[in-house]
Parts: structure tokens; C-alpha cells; sequence
């Protein structure tokens, strides 16, 4: 369990298909997080996470999304 998390993107690249409905967005930054239980010592982790979105009416829904 977590007390608090936050995520902090610094740079994103975003890749459009042809049709322009679709769309991939990677992007690169770092996450902290305090754990409810045990060591209270909030956290700090470098991450990249990748998204898949898809155009709905005048904005983009995220259909997946990946942390690595």
C-alpha cells in the first residue's frame, strides 16, 4: 500500500498514425512514493512509461499505458 505517490514527466514523444486516430506517447521522467507500511523512507525511481491513445470526439483517450 501506498501513503502518497507522485509523478513528475520531463519529456515526451508522441507518434501519430497515418489515419491520425491513433498514437503512441513515450515519455520519460521519475516517480516518489512513501509506503503505508514498513520503511516510511519515501521513495525515488527514474521510469519511462508509454502510452497508447486514441482520438475520441475533440480529445485523446489513453487505451494503454506502461511503466517500465
Amino acid at each position: 500500500d501506498v501513503e502518497a505517490q507522485r509523478f513528475r514527466l520531463v519529456r515526451c514523444g508522441v507518434s501519430f498514425s497515418s489515419s491520425g486516430h491513433d498514437a503512441n506517447a513515450r515519455c520519460w521522467g521519475n516517480s516518489t512514493f512513501r509506503p503505508k507500511v514498513g520503511s516510511r523512507v519515501i521513495k525515488y525511481t527514474d521510469q519511462e512509461w508509454e502510452f497508447n491513445l486514441a482520438r475520441d470526439g475533440s480529445g485523446w483517450q489513453i487505451r494503454e499505458a506502461r511503466i517500465q
